[in-house]
């Protein structure tokens, strides 16, 4: 009887071996499908840092997906207090409502950041968000710009730092992970490294993000007629769109193939994919856009016009990416005498890149409000913060610089961070230097 139950143990192991098996199989399988499906390249041999980077979708034991808190219905993204409240449709447009949304800039996963990161057979990037999770857990939708790809059959950044004399920006699966856990809702992918591995990168990037249920405009699988996401903001129909003026392998595709796959920047573009997103049922526009020069303050006079032009265009924020370092927030007054709000650049959100330039970062927050049927919003605000390259035995730490909201941290570099934000954001929007409200 005793060898009996000993062979049925030895049996179910090895059930469960072969189990095990099968998922880790189901996993890498799902790493190498572009987004239409398609099989994409695959080395016959692999070495180590390939083989950690095939895991596509983490151990959910170790890592869980966090999803974002929207959901798609009809082609709207229902937000995070529709989706507590289990509701089943939006909030009527005739109802009084307010709604917090916030902006970060680039989200990058530079070699530095993957080589901290790193454990046995994954990365974690959890940590880097820690102290910013609870100013974004007061938002109703949270954007930022996903600046890397995340290309399962492409070499990651930590493997190769270039290809092709082109900066090579990709990063390994876990790093949705964090950005899903830290809160964000959507993100753009419209930059000049959105085809830093060409089109498989590309395709691959969206089926990374589609896997974690992160919502994305920007670059796109096909000839999709929706170029824009519309998300209820509790309530507000907010519509994002996402353009890029600067594409670092443009050569990769022919220029009618890169208009079909990326968003590229023209007036004439902005209007039309505007003009449907309002038809659509938009309330308030986001316009996301790629440009400027990198490492400086100064605001470029291409920016200007192109701000002014799709301000015209009907845009109501505006929201700048590339130069990797912070600059100023001014108001555009349009055609139609309205006031848009444009930030040239909100600098880098997390990045392992040295100058003191690149380390100065903001969350925006705009509360929109909606009374008798007109949406408005009070004075924007920011949460100024700094990247550290180490905290606390942490890497690449993004703080708040409050003392009420990093835990009662004060000291010389983080005022001389403040001073330096303020000088270039200007006075245009508020300093939001206290504690997070309830």
């Amino acid at each position: 009887m005793k060898r009996i139950r000993t062979v049925l143990s030895l049996f179910l192991l090895f059930l469960f071996f072969i189990a095990g098996q099968a998922g880790s199989l189901h996993r890498i399988k799902a790493a190498n499908l572009s987004s239409s499906g398609e099989p994409t390249k695959e080395s016959s041999t692999k070495n180590e840092n390939e083989r950690i980077h095939s895991y596509h979708i983490p151990s959910k034991s170790a890592y869980p997906i966090h999803p974002s808190a929207f959901i798609d219905k009809d082609g709207l993204l229902l937000g995070k207090t529709v989706k507590k409240q289990n509701h089943p449709s939006t909030t009527p447009k005739n109802t009084d409502t307010e709604a917090v949304l916030m902006f970060t800039g680039d989200l990058m996963c530079l070699n530095a950041q993957q080589t901290a990161a790193r454990q046995k057979k994954a990365y974690d990037f959890t940590d880097s968000f820690s102290y910013v999770k609870q100013i974004f857990e007061r938002s109703d939708l949270l954007v930022g710009n996903l600046e890397t790809q995340i290309s399962t059959s492409n070499p990651l950044t930590s493997e190769k730092i270039y290809i092709n004399n082109q900066p090579n920006c990709n990063g390994p699966s876990s790093y949705l992970d964090a950005v899903t856990d830290a809160g964000f809702d959507c993100v753009v992918t419209a930059n000049n490294h959105c085809m830093d591995g060409g089109l498989t990168g590309a395709l691959e990037t969206l089926h990374s993000l589609d896997s974690f249920l992160l919502p994305h405009t920007g670059t796109f699988s096909s000839n999709e007629t929706d170029r824009y996401l519309l998300c209820d903001a509790n309530g507000i129909t907010v519509a994002i769109l996402s353009y890029t003026e600067l594409i670092n392998n443009r050569n990769a595709l022919s220029a009618a193939k890169m208009d079909k796959y990326v968003n590229c920047y023209s007036a004439a573009r902005v209007k039309s994919d505007i003009a449907k997103a309002k038809e659509a049922g938009a309330e308030f526009i986001i316009v996301y856009n790629h440009w400027g020069t990198e490492n400086t303050h100064v605001v470029t006079s291409t920016q200007t016009a192109d701000a002014k032009a799709i301000a015209d265009a009907g845009a109501d924020l505006i929201i700048g990416s590339h130069p990797h370092c912070l600059q100023q927030a001014s108001y555009i007054r349009t055609a139609d005498d309205r006031e848009v709000l444009c930030m040239y650049s909100m600098g880098n959100f997390l990045s392992s890149m040295t100058r003191e330039i690149n380390q100065d970062t903001i969350i925006l927050s705009l509360t929109l409000k909606r009374t008798n049927d007109v949406i408005s919003y009070d004075t924007p605000g920011y949460y100024p913060c700094h990247i550290y390259r180490n905290y606390k035995k942490q890497s690449f730490i993004i703080l708040p610089i409050s003392k009420d909201l990093n835990g009662g941290v004060k000291t010389k570099d983080l005022a001389a961070a403040e001073k330096r934000i303020k000088k270039v954001i200007g006075d245009s929007i508020l300093c939001l230097n206290g504690a997070v409200s309830e």
